[in-house]
C-alpha cells in the first residue's frame, strides 16, 4: 500500500484509534486487565466481543449513534486485546484443548 494512501487511512480514521485507546486505558484501569485478561479463553474473549456487537445492533438504536459508536469502540478494544493475547501466547486455555496448554507458536518477532 502507498504511503499517501496509508496516511489518508490513519487520517480518517484518527478519532476512532484515539478512542479505542481511550478505552483501553478505561478497560486496564477497570479490570486490572493484565491479571484479569490472563483468565479468557478465546471463547472468553469472542463472547465479550458479541457481547458488545450485538448491544450496537439491537433495533431502535438508530435513534443513539453516540451509544452505537461506543459500543463498537469497545468491539475493536477486545478484538485488538484479544489479538495481543493470541500474539504473545496468553490466551488461558479451554478444558478440551489439547493438554490444557495455551495456543503455542508466540507470534511475537
Amino acid at each position: 500500500m502507498s504511503t499517501t494512501v496509508t496516511n489518508t487511512v490513519k487520517a480518517f480514521l484518527e478519532p476512532e484509534f484515539a478512542a479505542i485507546i481511550e478505552e483501553r486505558v478505561y478497560s486496564m484501569g477497570q479490570w486490572d486487565s493484565e491479571d484479569f485478561d490472563d483468565k479468557n479463553t478465546l471463547n472468553d474473549w469472542v463472547t465479550y466481543i458479541c457481547m458488545y456487537a450485538t448491544e450496537s445492533a439491537k433495533m431502535g438504536r438508530r435513534d443513539d449513534p453516540a451509544e452505537i459508536y461506543a459500543k463498537l469502540i469497545k468491539v475493536a478494544n477486545l478484538a485488538l486485546s484479544a489479538a495481543e493475547r493470541v500474539r504473545n501466547d496468553r490466551v488461558s486455555p479451554r478444558h478440551y484443548d489439547a493438554n490444557g496448554t495455551p495456543i503455542t507458536g508466540n507470534l511475537s518477532t
